[in-house]
């Protein structure tokens, strides 16, 4: 497990964390579980993210600077 934070660290919150995803699960009518998705997505944004690894690559939103890629793209 230590490998894989050196490479992968964890991020911290930033306090306008909450604002930027509702505006972007409002912006986007996004309800239910897939609610949780956008806010990493939100997060991944505030922090100059260029991609996202998850299996829902095609339901990712438009128009930000993440990227979405499925775990297929980059599995050897």
């Amino acid at each position: 497990m230590g490998k894989l934070l050196l490479e992968y660290p964890v991020l911290d919150e930033y306090p306008d964390l909450f604002e930027s995803w509702r505006k972007l699960v409002a912006e986007h009518g996004v309800i239910g579980k897939r609610a949780h998705d956008y806010r990493l997505f939100a997060m991944a944004e505030l922090y100059d993210v260029p991609r996202l690894l998850t299996f829902d690559a095609a339901g990712a939103p438009a128009g930000l600077g993440v990227r979405a890629v499925n775990p297929a793209e980059v599995s050897g």
